[in-house]
C-alpha cells in the first residue's frame, strides 16, 4: 500500500464508483473496481447503516488523505484507531486547529478523537 516503496502489485482501475451524493467534502467515499483480484487486499468493512455506535467505541479509519493540515498526500496507506464522539461531544471538543474544521457539519460527519491524531 505504498506507491513509493519496493515491491507491490499494479492493477488497473476498471471503474470508480463515487458515493451517489458525493460533493466534496461531503460523502467523500468511492469504491475502486480493479481489473483483477489482488492477493492480500481485502474489502473495507463498513458499519451497518442502522447500527448505533456508542460514544467511546474504537473505530479504525484508513486512507491516503492528509495526516496534518494541508501537507502533501502520503504515498503509503495509513490506518488510525480513533474513538467515536457524539455530536454534542464533538461540538465541545477543542481541536489543534479549529479553523481546519470550520466546514464540517457534525450532523453529516462522524466525529472522532485520538491523542495526537487530530481526527474529526
Amino acid at each position: 500500500h505504498d506507491i513509493e516503496g519496493p515491491g507491490g502489485v499494479t492493477a488497473k482501475i476498471e471503474k470508480v464508483v463515487k458515493h451517489p451524493k458525493y460533493q466534496h467534502p461531503e460523502n467523500n467515499l468511492a469504491i475502486l473496481i480493479l481489473d483483477r483480484r489482488v492477493e492480500g487486499i481485502r474489502p473495507v468493512c463498513m458499519a451497518d447503516p442502522v447500527q448505533e455506535i456508542t460514544s467511546g467505541k474504537e473505530l479504525h479509519v484508513l486512507g491516503w488523505g492528509y495526516a496534518e493540515s494541508f501537507e502533501e498526500y502520503p504515498s503509503a496507506l495509513r490506518e488510525a484507531g480513533v474513538e467515536y464522539l457524539t455530536n454534542a461531544e464533538c461540538r465541545e471538543t477543542p481541536t489543534d486547529d479549529a479553523s481546519t474544521f470550520d466546514f464540517i457539519d457534525v450532523n453529516t460527519y462522524m466525529c472522532t478523537s485520538a491523542e495526537g491524531k487530530g481526527a474529526r
